[in-house]
């Protein structure tokens, strides 16, 4: 199995990048967002359903995006005690 794609910072909390792969999620994360807001509004003025809806999936894509990263970090710091 490869290498975790996020490690924690240096200082503060958080994590970052640990090979181009953490920096291409990062990217599918982004495209995934600009993504959402023209499918979701697709030209039209911000009617308040899509609003609604923009806000549940964007939430919901952030979340699994948070959790990912977590999990990629938990798995930096096994590999780093190892």
């Amino acid at each position: 199995m490869g290498s975790a794609w996020f490690r924690p910072r240096a200082g503060g909390t958080g994590a970052t990048p640990a090979d181009w792969r953490g920096w291409a999620a990062i990217a599918a994360y982004a495209l995934g967002l600009v993504v959402l807001v023209f499918t979701t509004f697709d030209g039209q003025r911000a009617a308040p359903i899509a609003v609604v809806t923009f806000i549940g999936m964007s939430t919901t894509l952030t979340a699994g995006f948070v959790v990912f990263v977590w999990v990629q970090v938990q798995r930096f710091k096994k590999e780093l005690g190892s």
